[in-house]
């Protein structure tokens, strides 16, 4: 019997436009509705955002973010009658024009960089491309009322849904790797974006989007604790919810937690690995409750004595031939507390040092390693996409790179 291969590890870039927001501090995005995507309507802004990706695929990122997080079509959905006010009303064709050129930035400095450190001393040989993930964020931050953070929209479905629709068709049909859902703070709208992406998968994905170039997936929730998400719902519901609806996991490749803070990513995760199956529900009830107990904060010495006892009942009894496996995706933010009445982050809170939030992510990489390994044994184990959010730097994204590179032995 082969041993038990260890999961692919991706780096994910940081956080972009925290990052352009620094560069171009004081007054670094004209639209706050717009938010980072502002910087899409100006050449000027555009070769900020091209700067900001190389900056990051300098650090060592494998995939980077296009800058389309809060680039949304007008009026949203519900808010007709408040959006005749706002200050910015852009037409769909401009919108268009924004979230492709979003992508076409990202593939451009992608390729530009592997073709620069191509033979150099850091990368012998050919490098590859970096992957593209088209950022497709959550109807709260384009509302700009704080609504990301609650999960409280007070809209249907069906208006959910026909915010992200255009959006998903122009960014699949530009053909980036990724379409990453973000942020994504309730069960409804992650409803909202399965029934999409199923109409979506039926009608070919896409004008022009060939079976061989359809984009993978991710949708990542934002949690407020260890056990639910900004609405307060719990995270276990919403996972469940999504096998309910995506039980081959055709439309979602991977899902995961971002811009939660550091300190309850690792909780969070390891829960993930336990309950993101479909039959999660029929474990034996005191295994659910040692998986909750997990989910609830409990210390990585808690997890380390109790692994071996979850892992033997949850391979006994949810890992079948034929079932599935998402891969997984984490990237906290720091952790920084941000001060709305003076629109500042608060030094000294937060994980900002760029080694000690390597080191974290790491520990969390590695609990994840072992226990996907002893819970598939020598079958593929699912690709684990980490990176960071918010106020995370290109100097996180190399601190990162190190560790995963050290772990590879590709470095001294």
């Amino acid at each position: 019997m082969p041993p038990p291969r260890s999961p692919q590890l991706l780096l994910l870039d940081g956080g972009v436009s925290t990052h352009l927001e620094s560069k171009l501090s004081p007054v670094p995005f004209s639209h706050r509705e717009l938010w980072s995507s502002s910087l899409l309507l100006t050449p000027a802004g555009r070769e900020a955002i091209r700067e900001a990706h190389v900056d990051f695929l300098s650090a060592g990122a494998d995939v980077i973010s296009t800058v389309t997080y809060q680039a949304h079509y007008m009026p949203l959905p519900g808010k007709e009658e408040d959006d005749a006010e706002r200050r910015l009303r852009l037409d769909d064709a401009i919108v268009d024009g924004m979230l492709k050129d979003g992508v076409r930035l990202a593939k451009e400095a992608a390729r530009q960089h592997a073709a620069c450190t191509t033979g150099s001393k850091e990368h012998n040989g050919a490098r590859k491309v970096a992957r593209v993930a088209a950022s497709i964020g959550s109807l709260g931050g384009s509302l700009a009322d704080g609504s990301e953070y609650t999960g409280k929209f007070g809209l249907s479905i069906a208006e959910i849904e026909s915010f992200h629709r255009r959006k998903v068709q122009v960014l699949a049909g530009e053909h980036p790797n990724i379409l990453a859902f973000e942020t994504i703070p309730c069960i409804e709208e992650c409803c909202a974006i399965l029934n999409i992406l199923k109409e979506e998968m039926s009608d070919g994905f896409g004008a022009g989007c060939a079976a061989n170039v359809r984009p993978s997936i991710w949708l990542s929730f934002a949690c407020s604790d260890n056990e639910h998400l900004n609405d307060g719902k719990k995270l276990r519901d919403a996972l469940l919810k999504v096998d309910e609806l995506d039980p081959d996991a055709k439309l979602l490749q991977a899902i995961g937690i971002n811009c939660c803070s550091f300190v309850n990513g690792k909780c969070i995760v390891l829960m993930l690995i336990c309950i993101n199956m479909p039959n999660y529900a029929r474990l034996p009830r005191f295994v659910r409750s040692y998986t909750m107990c997990i989910s609830l904060g409990h210390s990585a010495s808690f997890f380390t004595s109790t692994v071996k006892a979850l892992t033997e009942i949850i391979v006994d009894h949810i890992i079948q031939p034929g079932v599935p496996t998402r891969d997984i995706v984490l990237y906290p933010n720091s952790g920084e507390e941000w001060d709305a009445s003076n629109a500042a982050w608060l030094e000294g809170t937060g994980t900002t040092a760029p080694d000690d939030f390597a080191r974290g992510i790491m520990t969390t990489v590695c609990n994840i390693q072992k226990k996907l390994r002893q819970q598939r044994g020598s079958k593929d184990p699912p690709t684990i996409i980490i990176g960071g959010c918010c106020r995370t730097t290109p100097e996180t994204t190399a601190a990162i790179r190190r560790c995963i590179d050290t772990m590879n032995g590709q470095v001294s």
